[in-house]
């Protein structure tokens, strides 16, 4: 009858019912996920951008407070939500250390049974996502305190420093200037780049030992920068001033 299961398999396994520890970890890896994501996005229209001022400086100042906002948004964007992700705070949705704290506590839920179950049920199901075998005993105390360790080489204090000078140099003077370097807010990209993708590692590790997905941060959108900008290069060479 339509809308009602017949109770037939359909060569797909039956989803696994999952644990309220389980839920937890789902919810608090999504969450990272998600901002991690929007951080990294955020991040390569924003190098795409400032590698593009040398090139198309011209052509950027054709609008150039649209360009100069886009381009400080897009960084201050990416600062906020990696910053976010650091955070001391009482909802730990969104918090990388919380995170960790909570595996360590909770290991059973990476148990190689229920983990390779988990991992045949979503294998046909998941289409944009790698899923791996899973290995047995691939989470232990000492990969928690590893990740841990990890964490506190970051330069988080720099990120915190560049999030409230591209806050404080937003404003109707900035917006009015000629695109160009941040000299007023410089920023490190090697070492932003290094906490995304130390971020992006372990969230991995978790996510592969759960259930065999190894997800992926980029996005290839950066030749629609490059479009938009040879467009207005070419419309400046039918309609020279």
């Amino acid at each position: 009858m339509k809308g009602k299961s017949t109770g037939k398999t359909t060569g797909r396994a039956i989803t696994q019912k999952v644990t309220g520890n389980e839920e937890e970890f789902i919810k608090l890896h999504r969450a990272l996920r998600g901002e991690l994501n929007n951080a990294n996005w955020h991040f390569v229209t924003w190098k795409c951008l400032w590698n593009a001022i040398e090139s198309y400086s011209n052509e950027m100042n054709v609008a150039h407070t649209f360009f100069t906002l886009s381009m400080r948004g897009h960084l201050l964007e990416t600062l906020l939500r990696l910053n976010r992700m650091f955070e001391k705070g009482e909802d730990g949705a969104a918090n990388i250390s919380y995170f960790l704290d909570f595996v360590e506590k909770n290991m059973d839920i990476f148990t190689t049974p229920a983990a390779d179950s988990r991992k045949r049920n979503e294998e046909d199901m998941i289409l944009e996502k790698q899923v791996e075998a899973v290995k047995s005993s691939q989470i232990t105390r000492d990969i928690v305190k590893e990740h841990k360790s990890q964490l506190k080489e970051l330069p988080l204090k720099k990120l915190q420093k560049w999030e409230d000078e591209a806050l404080a140099y937003i404003d109707r003077k900035v917006a009015k200037k000629n695109v160009d370097i941040f000299d007023e807010c410089p920023v490190d990209i090697e070492e932003i780049s290094r906490v995304i993708d130390t971020v992006h590692g372990i969230l991995n590790v978790y996510s592969v030992a759960y259930d065999g997905q190894r997800l992926d941060k980029d996005l290839v959108f950066e030749h629609g920068i490059k479009n938009m900008l040879d467009a207005i290069k070419d419309g400046r060479k039918t309609n020279p001033k």
